[in-house]
């Protein structure tokens, strides 16, 4: 599933450079030449915090706003007042960048400085991508000077200061051009991390199983996630580990051969609840994959759209 989302990445970046013209701003260095014309002999200039330029014969021009192509169009009406059939050259030697901010499952969260007209599956990328333990939604919040958020599920907050939105991201995954929206200076981006429960021993698909929001599972359904037991677990010597309010986990036997055959209660889980279901022989594998999660959550996060 990263691996698609990272191609994807690619693909739409691919597809921003060659779709989008970038849109010239403060900030933006360019070179400017005119041909037999030795006041422009291509000498940097950067375009000014008003949004514009001061030039040999025509003086102020307002380039914010413009590509280059229509800049080179307004240069060239410009100086057919001097020059007989002037003929421009403007180059983007320099472009500016501007502040986003990316936290949560991310590998590199963060300010990033990104360049105008950059997509959320860029700037995702940037941040080196989606980590599996992401949750299932992406929050945006812009404020509200910058514009709204062009999707339905924009609203403001209720400072009155900032739109949010929240983006799926099986949605980005789809390739959605909706929900790949544009990012805009100041931008804040958040990847929460899922809510998960661990699945380990002997059954036929381990790991962690993460949550959609606000989504509960039992015993039986972390079960049949896992895809049943294997002939060699012995269900009667399961048991979950549960983090307490003082970070101490406590072990709760539950007896899923009862259970499953409902001689027992079912028992709900809880976020970050490990259930473990033992096996013959098993034990010092079942020590190890216990003590990775425990201290730093490793394992394979498996995710049920």
């Amino acid at each position: 599933m990263k691996a698609a989302l990272l191609i994807l990445l690619g693909a739409a970046f691919a597809f921003a450079q060659s779709e989008k013209p970038y849109v010239l701003g403060p900030g933006d260095q360019l070179s400017i030449q005119v041909t037999n014309v030795e006041e422009y002999t291509g000498k940097a200039v950067r375009i000014d915090d008003g949004g514009g330029l001061i030039l040999p014969l025509i003086g102020r021009v307002t380039a914010a706003g413009s590509t280059v192509a229509d800049l080179t169009t307004t240069l060239t009406e410009r100086l057919a007042k001097y020059v007989v059939k002037p003929e421009v050259t403007i180059t983007i030697t320099e472009r500016r960048t501007l502040p986003v901010t990316i936290s949560g499952a991310v590998k590199t969260p963060g300010v990033l400085n990104v360049s105008p007209g950059k997509t959320l599956f860029e700037v995702l990328a940037m941040a080196g991508g989606i980590q599996q333990d992401a949750g299932y939604r992406i929050h945006l919040t812009r404020r509200v000077s910058s514009g709204p958020i062009p999707l339905a599920s924009a609203r403001e907050d209720a400072t009155g200061e900032n739109f949010t939105a929240d983006i799926s991201l099986k949605g980005l995954e789809d390739g959605s051009s909706a929900e790949n929206v544009t990012i805009l200076p100041n931008d804040f981006i958040a990847v929460p991390r899922a809510q998960v429960v661990w699945v380990i021993g002997d059954m036929k698909r381990t790991g962690g199983f993460a949550l959609a929001e606000g989504q509960t599972v039992s015993v039986l359904e972390a079960i049949a996630m896992a895809e049943g037991p294997l002939r060699t677990a012995e269900l009667s010597k399961a048991s979950i580990q549960r983090v307490g309010a003082d970070d101490k986990r406590t072990v709760i036997h539950v007896d899923l051969d009862k259970i499953m055959k409902q001689k027992a209660p079912d028992v709900q889980l809880q976020a970050k609840d490990i259930l473990i279901v033992p096996g013959s022989g098993a034990h010092s594998v079942l020590d190890k994959t216990l003590a990775a999660i425990v201290t730093i959550g490793s394992g394979a996060i498996i995710r049920l759209y």
